[in-house]
């Protein structure tokens, strides 16, 4: 009976300690699975987080060079405007002189195209004698009535001159001493100069239309430049 006894306990010890090996074989089997499974996660969180590190630093270095981008182009922008302004307030003035002239040739070319200034050409000028500044017939000296006070010619000339003086052209100082020299017959050539500087100053204020059209289209794009750049600041920071 002991014997019996003795080999009964025997068996259901080895049977508990083969359960209990099994049992522990799957235990270490589950943790092992699960430690391989927690290491892959961190792996992947590791990799995840120098990603997102990198990504950080890559916006860091964007955001720093954007700010430095954007700093020079507000220099660049208030140096551009500065000078667009000054080239402007530059444009302003001599859109005013040159206005002066206008009005000032305008006016001499009406009155030598008056029918006033057509009778004394007309009534002072004979043929054979256009180049001359007297009469052969009577002796007298003609010029006075082309330069006598409120003649054509006087009002011309005074009408340059005061545009002249009133825009400080010199150009147009040299027409008027042109209009005064010139001999009688010899109006063709002053009307000349006239509409020669007529398409002068009419070449000069396209180019100055122009030359301000482009400042402002350079002053748009800065600006638009300047907006973007703050965007994209006010975006990283976000």
């Amino acid at each position: 009976d002991m014997y019996e006894t003795f080999t009964a306990d025997l068996e259901s010890a080895t049977q508990a300690e083969a359960t209990a090996n099994t049992n522990f074989e799957a235990f270490i089997a589950t943790k092992t699975e699960e430690l391989h499974s927690m290491e892959k996660s961190k792996a992947e969180k590791e990799a995840e987080k120098a990603e997102s590190e990198q990504r950080l630093a890559d916006t860091q270095a964007l955001y720093d060079d954007t700010e430095e981008q954007k700093k020079a182009d507000i220099n660049f922008f208030d140096v551009t405007k500065d000078a667009c302004t000054a080239k402007h307030d530059a444009w302003e003035v001599r859109s005013s002189l040159r206005e002066e002239e206008v009005a000032g040739i305008t006016k001499a070319l009406e009155i030598f195209t008056s029918d006033a200034a057509r009778e004394l050409f007309a009534s002072s000028i004979k043929a054979g004698k256009e180049t001359g500044m007297d009469s052969r017939d009577t002796g007298r000296d003609i010029a006075p009535a082309f330069l006598q006070l409120g003649s054509p010619v006087a009002k011309a000339y005074a009408a340059l001159k005061e545009s002249a003086s009133a825009s400080h052209s010199v150009r147009l100082a040299m027409l008027a001493s042109k209009v005064r020299s010139a001999k009688v017959g010899h109006f063709d050539e002053v009307l000349a100069s006239i509409e020669k500087m007529i398409q002068m100053l009419t070449e000069e204020n396209d180019a100055d239309i122009a030359k301000r059209d482009q400042c402002k289209d350079e002053y748009q794009k800065i600006e638009s430049t300047a907006k973007d750049l703050n965007w994209k600041i006010e975006k990283n920071e976000a």
